[in-house]
């Protein structure tokens, strides 16, 4: 089915129980997670009442204030981007979403249409998209909102035939168990063209979602 990209703008970002720091393309993430989860009738049991939605420009301030707060807590990003809105826009984002508790923002995750290296891509079943750009306030850590959240991101790319990846950045053991848990599977290990907080190239570990 034809689909278009999602309007950008950034929205406080806040996602039970994880809090993921990628190792993206053109931009030095790197992840942490966290999460429990049970059930409920979509399927999980989260901690809180919080409903996962495309992000509007309604969201772009919020989404700003949460990704600080993530940042204070957790040095994530690892350097506090020059233009936070762009950094949580990114040129190619296919879809953009958050998780929303009582009008905040608690969740935030993209979608992205770039190529992952070619050992990555050998490993995938169809149109490469990149998840990315994703994390959870602390205030909502350990509710199942981060899993909501995947699966939810995960579904709206399966139902368009993409095929997720993503990179994790070595310094962040917690959410590689996080993506395994879900069934993610690790396909390559490899040096970045970024820098960790070290100054050296960053270590990251290659993902495809199972």
């Amino acid at each position: 089915a034809a689909h278009r990209p999602a309007a950008h703008s950034p929205r406080r970002a806040g996602l039970a129980a994880l809090v993921v720091r990628h190792a993206p393309h053109g931009g030095g993430e790197r992840c942490v997670a966290y999460h429990r989860c049970g059930r409920s009738r979509r399927g999980y049991r989260s901690g809180v009442d919080v409903v996962v939605i495309p992000r509007n420009e309604e969201h772009v301030a919020a989404c700003v204030e949460a990704l600080r707060e993530v940042h204070e807590a957790d040095a994530y990003p690892i350097r506090w981007p020059a233009d936070p809105v762009a950094w949580l826009s990114p040129a190619d984002a296919l879809e953009i979403r958050v998780a929303v508790h009582n009008g905040r923002v608690v969740g935030h995750a993209v979608l992205r249409g770039t190529n992952p290296p070619a050992a990555v891509q050998a490993q995938m079943k169809g149109e490469p998209a990149m998840l990315s750009r994703l994390f959870t306030t602390p205030s909502v850590r350990g509710t199942g909102v981060a899993r909501r959240l995947v699966d939810e991101v995960t579904a709206w790319s399966a139902e368009r035939a993409y095929h997720l990846f993503l990179d994790v950045a070595d310094n962040a053991p917690g959410a590689r168990r996080f993506y395994e848990r879900l069934g993610w599977q690790h396909v390559l290990t490899e040096r970045a063209d970024w820098l960790d907080a070290d100054g050296r190239p960053a270590l990251v570990h290659y993902y495809v979602a199972g």
